[in-house]
């Protein structure tokens, strides 16, 4: 980054504060500021962000401005909450938030039905329901026979 000693960011600071109550209005988004207007670069904006000198001023800034824009923009929803998410944090994170648990949950879900496709019948319940079948065969054998017996009694 170019060299912005601590007080250069200190007074660049306050007069991006200046320059928003200045534009009130018109300010949807930094960038405009800190490129147009200040000839800043993106990589350069990044790296003055993050320095804690700075910080204080731009957290300031981004709460100002996207109070700004949900006080006097109309803005369509979806655009809306996706440009809004840049400037409240706590949105964003909401936002991360849901779609790490949507992602959670769909591998939970398809690891259950992969297990459950791939799992085999447990050898023990086939062998169980085998016998059942053995003893339910028996047991028509021997209501044949007695029927057969009854029969042969009835007919004597």
């Amino acid at each position: 980054m170019l060299g912005y000693s601590d007080e250069d960011l200190i007074d660049l600071g306050e007069e991006m504060i200046r320059y928003l109550a200045d534009h009130d209005e018109s300010v949807v988004h930094l960038s405009h500021w800190y490129s147009v207007v200040k000839g800043i670069s993106k990589s350069d904006w990044k790296a003055i962000c993050k320095r804690i000198e700075f910080l204080p001023y731009y957290e300031r800034a981004i709460e100002w401005v996207g109070c700004n824009i949900l006080q006097n923009r109309e803005l369509p929803t979806a655009y809306g909450s996706r440009f809004l998410s840049i400037y409240f944090q706590d949105l964003r994170e909401h936002e991360r938030e849901v779609k790490r648990e949507e992602i959670q949950f769909t591998a939970e879900l398809k690891a259950k039905m992969d297990a459950t496709r791939a799992t085999p019948p447990n050898d023990a319940i086939l062998s169980l329901n085998l016998e059942l079948i053995k003893k339910i065969g028996e047991q028509q054998k021997k209501i044949k026979e007695l029927e057969s017996m009854l029969s042969s009694l009835e007919s004597a």
